[in-house]
């Protein structure tokens, strides 16, 4: 099946998994499952990031290039 990981999803996927539903752990754990991303959620985690409002311990870029 396939998902599309919202804004908030993504971010604690990458940054604070424990906040992650049972249900969604599952979802994204399942490598049956197409994960996917919208490009306005890359360019609201850069937003976010760049005006101090989003704390990652890499940069968005370097996120999206490791999914």
């Amino acid at each position: 099946m396939s998902y599309l990981l919202d804004t908030c999803t993504l971010i604690w996927l990458v940054g604070e998994p424990d906040r992650l539903s049972r249900k969604a752990k599952k979802i994204i754990s399942d490598t049956k499952n197409t994960l996917y991303t919208s490009d306005i959620s890359a360019l609201e985690i850069q937003l976010k990031y760049s005006k101090g409002k989003l704390t990652l311990k890499e940069s968005p870029r370097k996120i999206y290039e490791n999914l």
